[in-house]
């Protein structure tokens, strides 16, 4: 969630049970401001699920962002094994 978007709890449950059952490390998150484009998108077409997945990361706008490997490589493959069976997902609303 964030000041824009609120993410669809059936995208949310789907995306925990893949990091779960494959063993990537996550957490959630509240952006206490700010947005995202994911509230731009959910409004679309009468209402569209819409998630953000986000990597932590320190100073973030300015030239010195600073994120770790490891947090990278854990999105990464959260999103290539959500990509493998998001088809299979029921995210009516």
């Amino acid at each position: 969630m964030d000041g824009y978007s609120i993410s669809h709890p059936k995208l949310v449950d789907h995306l925990r049970a893949v990091a779960e059952r494959e063993g990537i490390p996550y957490q959630m998150e509240i952006l206490p401001a700010g947005g995202t484009d994911a509230g731009g998108v959910q409004k679309l077409h009468g209402g569209v699920p819409a998630i953000t997945i986000s990597i932590p990361c320190r100073y973030v706008h300015t030239p010195n962002e600073m994120v770790d490997e490891g947090d990278v490589q854990a999105c990464i493959d959260l999103l290539a094994r959500y990509l493998e069976e998001a088809h299979t997902g029921d995210y009516s609303l």
